[in-house]
């Protein structure tokens, strides 16, 4: 079963963002006809609940030279 995470907040003045990330880190966007989301909301409606996304994966990668 697949988990999924709440995105980060956005950049002040930028909209909000409207869906989930999955653990294979696919974003599934808030589309009642997306299969994807139809799965997120059965999967919510298990019990589950999405977590924050980890901040190792918000750190931008280091520039290279």
């Amino acid at each position: 079963m697949s988990e999924y995470y709440l995105p980060p907040d956005p950049p002040a003045g930028m909209p909000a963002f409207d869906g989930v990330v999955r653990d294979d880190w696919a974003w599934i966007p808030n589309d009642p006809d997306n299969r994807d989301w139809a799965e997120y909301q059965e999967w919510l409606k298990a019990g589950n609940e999405a977590k924050a996304m980890p901040a190792e994966e918000l750190t931008p990668a280091p520039k290279t030279a």
